[in-house]
């Protein structure tokens, strides 16, 4: 159940869990919602954390989603290089790359 998810992630976000930060995050970024209440999570949690990749990974969705495509090519390639061998991740850059590549967004 989604809703109970986003209220447990948001408890444990509270918490000062960064795994249910950006797990509420990307929850909210599958579903078309709360870009800017994850793209200001992402910003809080870098602030703390610049070494953890997987926030410049929710920006770069964020970003995506706005189809921002050179904002997410930036972050996601920051993304992709400090969390080498996520799939996930790499998946969304290379979305981004094509879409940017191909003269669409930003």
């Amino acid at each position: 159940d989604i809703a109970k998810s986003e209220l447990w992630y948001s408890k444990a976000a509270s918490n000062g869990s960064n795994d249910a930060v950006y797990c509420l995050a990307a929850l909210w970024i599958a579903q078309n919602k709360n870009f800017e209440k994850a793209r200001k999570l992402a910003i809080k949690m870098l602030a703390d954390e610049p070494t953890d990749g997987r926030f410049y990974d929710i920006l770069g969705r964020v970003s995506y989603k706005e189809k921002n495509y050179k904002s997410a090519v930036k972050y996601l390639k920051k993304a992709v290089r400090m969390c080498p061998g996520d799939a996930v991740i790499e998946t969304w850059y290379t979305r981004a790359v094509r879409q940017f590549t191909r003269g669409n967004g930003n």
